[in-house]
């Protein structure tokens, strides 16, 4: 069985968990012995037997691959659609409806068919899976739900006995999503030592700079995009974890900080409510503004401590690739 990976964006244009999630699957399924490529879109002669799209192609895409005897395979991220209020589904589901009758053109270009006519649907979370059948009506049979994973040695890593320090840490993308110029500011009005990592998609991003002018090596501390070991260091040593990111696809961090058995603040969107809100040790908080996040925050710290248990089970990438594994043959005995 050989597998075709097929990623519409290229990962110099924006670096990020996606990346991590296709690399670390690739790598695994080709350790379990699963030949796997990628997609040589000049190479005529390139064949395979699963065509995989990470990111939702055109619908005439999926016609050619099963037209060439491929099975396809679509793995989306519908983080921010699926974030989005009842209210604003209701009015796409509307307009998507409407595009559909007048506009079959639309309907190729916006890959709408996908849904009916790939061999296999993978979400990280079940709020992507319902979001995709409310508004696109995918077949919910074909569809499965595969969370994240991490290395096995950043789970040994993470989940080694350490001792605490006086910080939080905050793990992500330095951009307006994240919301990270807003955790900064709430971070000093409510006096809580926050370890910011990650880099932003570039230096010269006016978000990134205002978020530099935050940066007072008390409350907010930058020390930048940092090694596997340095983080896992970090998130050890830590009281707490706290992102309040806009909309996730299951967020490869906060699986990084539940490996390390750290308590969380997040934010009340729906990426949270539906999938995270439930477990023990999730706190969340409203956004509007820096001082309900600062006041959210002032109350999380007093009582934030590691836990010796992971704060929710987080699997390997090896697990997650033999999940992937066995939709691969399920599909291909179809």
């Amino acid at each position: 069985m050989k597998v075709i990976f097929s990623h519409i964006i290229p990962f110099s244009l924006g670096d990020g968990g996606v990346r991590t999630l296709v690399t670390s699957i690739q790598n695994e399924l080709l350790a379990i012995g699963i030949n796997v490529e990628n997609e040589k879109w000049w190479d005529t002669e390139q064949k395979g037997d699963i065509l995989h799209f990470f990111g939702r192609p055109q619908s005439s895409h999926i016609l050619f691959a099963k037209r060439a005897g491929y099975k396809t395979v679509m793995t989306e991220f519908l983080d921010m659609t699926s974030n989005r209020s009842p209210s604003t589904l209701f009015f796409q589901k509307s307009a998507i409806k409407l595009a559909r009758s007048l506009m079959s053109g639309m309907t190729d270009r916006m890959g709408w068919d996908t849904y009916q006519n790939a061999d296999a649907l993978i979400y990280t979370t079940s709020n992507e899976l319902n979001t995709a059948a409310y508004l696109f009506g995918a077949d919910t049979k074909r569809g499965h739900i595969v969370p994240h994973g991490l290395q096995d040695e950043a789970i040994n890593n993470l989940t080694q006995p350490a001792e605490e320090k006086e910080h939080l840490v905050s793990i992500a993308t330095i951009t307006e999503r994240k919301q990270t110029l807003l955790l900064a500011k709430a971070a000093r009005l409510a006096q809580v030592p926050i370890v910011f990592l990650g880099k932003p998609y570039s230096e010269d991003d006016l978000y990134f700079k205002e978020f530099k002018e935050c940066i007072d090596n008390q409350y907010v501390k930058y020390p930048g995009f940092v090694s596997e070991k340095e983080k896992a260091d970090m998130l050890r040593t830590a009281r707490g974890f706290a992102l309040m990111s806009k909309y996730e696809s299951g967020c490869i961090a906060v699986y990084e900080a539940a490996a390390a058995g750290l308590p969380m603040l997040l934010p009340n969107k729906p990426w949270v409510m539906k999938d995270y809100a439930a477990i023990n040790n999730v706190s969340v908080t409203g956004t509007n503004s820096v001082q309900e996040i600062a006041s959210s925050l002032k109350k999380f710290y007093s009582n934030a401590h590691r836990s010796e248990t992971m704060t929710f089970p987080v699997q390997s990438w090896r697990n997650v690739a033999e999940k992937y594994a066995d939709i691969y043959k399920e599909i291909m005995e179809t």
